[in-house]
């Protein structure tokens, strides 16, 4: 189904609060959420600092999606607040695999395109919505969501977010202190909860 809960407010602050909105189970005009995941379990990633630089990469399917369109932003649910700014990069690109093999951080970014770079500090729970710097054109296949924190140093008391297990291979996660990883990144199953804001294109 491309039916999606489509939140409706006015600006991104008024989705970065606890002020109540309006959210409709419908699918209006050429707009469309296409949230993927429902589990309740909590980690790091995508958005984690407990290291001074984390990476993140996970693939959604097309079949998740369930549309095509340009891609204008996307939000995660934090489950654990914390006090510190989190500065971070969010990179997309498509690919025809369901699962990752192994590589560097910089293998894998190297033909991503950037959409959005911001720093936010996830002081309360619940979904934090970005809207994208650069949309992104996804014409289908399987989309990848690529997502690099840069706290520097060793890092600090890190948010947490919601994930639902996934198949195997669909996530993968690189971190280190003082200096960007620079070995293959480790897999796992704990695919990142999402919120993906897609617009039809004519």
């Amino acid at each position: 189904s491309i039916y999606g809960k489509v939140v409706m407010a006015t600006d991104q602050n008024s989705l970065n609060n606890n002020t109540p909105q309006l959210s409709i189970n419908v699918m209006p005009v050429g707009v469309i959420m296409a949230t993927i995941g429902d589990g309740t379990s909590t980690q790091r990633q995508p958005l984690g600092i407990y290291y001074g630089y984390e990476r993140d990469a996970t693939i959604y399917t097309a079949d998740q999606i369930g549309t095509v369109g340009l891609v204008t932003g996307i939000q995660w649910y934090c489950a654990t607040a914390a006090t510190a700014a989190v500065p971070f990069k969010v990179y997309m690109k498509t690919t025809p695999e369901t699962a990752h093999t192994a590589v560097t951080w910089d293998t894998m970014v190297a033909d991503a395109t950037q959409v959005l770079q911001t720093t936010f500090t996830f002081s309360q729970t619940g979904w934090n919505y970005f809207t994208f710097d650069t949309p992104f054109v996804y014409t289908g296949t399987n989309l990848m969501v690529l997502t690099e924190t840069y706290y520097g140093g060793s890092g600090t008391t890190s948010p947490y977010f919601r994930y639902t297990t996934g198949a195997t291979g669909c996530h993968q996660y690189w971190y280190a202190d003082t200096n960007p990883p620079t070995g293959n990144g480790t897999l796992n199953t704990n695919r990142p909860n999402v919120g993906i804001t897609l617009t039809s294109v004519s």
